[in-house]
């Protein structure tokens, strides 16, 4: 049995039998799965007495997971000892979800990384009450700290000025100088690598469906890129496998602008980690910038915002490569960034709706352009 054929058969039996989650061990097969012995286990278990009493489930909210407030009443000893009054959830639930996020390893990623990683950082990233998936079926669950009343989450079109950028490096440096160049990454905090994570989602179809992205996106991509149509594949690839040469960090992999959100105190944070993966430092700074800034602050603000980037991990005791050979890894990394829009929107067939047209075409063209700028497919081709 092939391991889509095995989330299959585990989807069609859960959703036949439906079981109710009751203890910590137990996985939600969907939010009416949810009992309040269950979200008495994971939220409950370092107060005496305390209990959830009752829940309401939020409105739905499908994309690249299941997502989902829950609200919570407790017993008395729960509400004198301060806990929460909602949480925010995220799942693969649908047979989509769980095909996507098993296949390419985002559901086993993010649960490792609120296991192995969130508790060594002191960075601004949501704290998570509990994480667990089946790897067998990969329904999942991750339950997490509710920020909506603290932060400001990011849309496609934030205005994100030079203070801003900067908020996104600093949080970059303090994720990437945590792990840098450590040995046995991989094993120690049970993450993939990225190229690993890239050959996971081409056999879920990412070829094909990048290959139609980028066509369909004709008018967002500048012409000169567009007509290196046969380039564009090759140079992903290579993008990628320059990873397996290079040194290592945690990765967030996926941190384009809606992912990140403003403190109401300041600080710019990060969310959504299940795209995190082994990788160098480029593909998160390339990724983050192309993304968050038009065109134009890009091109004015790229090369002094690399060479800060860069100074903030020395300060960490990171041995940084030269100016000229940091700013070629940032340019190669542009094609698997815009890669990971392309096929955003038009997606492999077992994928669900990620984003909005809107969102991937605005991030497609910034990060086309961007591509375009830098020569970013030569440089691929020539590494």
């Amino acid at each position: 049995m092939s391991l889509k054929e095995q989330i299959v058969a585990l989807y069609e039996r859960d959703r036949r039998d439906h079981p109710k989650a009751l203890t910590v061990s137990d996985i939600p097969i969907d939010y009416e799965a949810i009992t309040t012995q269950w979200l008495t286990a994971i939220l409950c278990e370092d107060v005496p007495g305390a209990a959830v009493e009752s829940f309401t489930l939020g409105a739905p909210d499908d994309g690249t997971a299941n997502r989902r407030r829950i609200h919570l009443t407790y017993s008395a000893a729960g509400r004198q000892s301060g806990l929460p009054a909602s949480v925010f959830c995220k799942a693969s639930h649908d047979l989509q979800h769980r095909l996507t996020l098993g296949i390419t390893g985002g559901a086993h990623s993010e649960v490792k990384f609120y296991h192995n990683v969130r508790p060594a950082l002191a960075i601004e990233i949501p704290q998570a009450h509990h994480a667990a998936y089946d790897p067998q079926s990969f329904c999942s669950i991750i339950v997490l700290e509710d920020i909506g009343d603290r932060v400001t989450f990011c849309g496609h079109n934030e205005p994100i000025d030079l203070d801003r950028a900067r908020g996104q490096i600093a949080l970059l440096a303090g994720l990437h100088s945590r792990f840098h160049g450590r040995a046995d990454l991989t094993a120690r905090l049970e993450l993939n690598t990225w190229p690993d994570f890239f050959a996971n989602a081409v056999s879920l179809g990412q070829e094909h469906s990048t290959n139609q992205g980028f066509q369909a996106a004709e008018q967002q991509i500048p012409a000169r890129l567009f007509a290196r149509y046969d380039d564009i594949w090759p140079a992903t690839v290579a993008s990628v496998e320059c990873h397996k040469s290079l040194p290592g960090t945690v990765l967030h992999g996926d941190c384009h602008l809606k992912q990140w959100y403003v403190t109401h105190d300041g600080p710019m944070g990060l969310t959504d980690w299940q795209c995190a993966s082994i990788g160098n430092w480029s593909r998160d700074l390339s990724y983050a910038l192309a993304s968050s800034l038009t065109i134009e602050h890009r091109r004015l603000w790229e090369r002094d915002l690399l060479a800060e980037y860069l100074e903030l991990i020395a300060e960490q005791g990171v041995a940084v490569p030269a100016f000229e050979d940091a700013f070629e890894l940032y340019r190669m990394n542009m094609m698997s960034a815009l890669n990971w829009w392309t096929g955003t929107l038009t997606p492999a067939p077992d994928m669900p709706e990620m984003q909005p047209t809107e969102s991937s075409l605005v991030f497609i063209e910034r990060l086309a352009h961007a591509a375009d700028d830098l020569d970013a497919v030569d440089a691929c081709l020539r590494y």
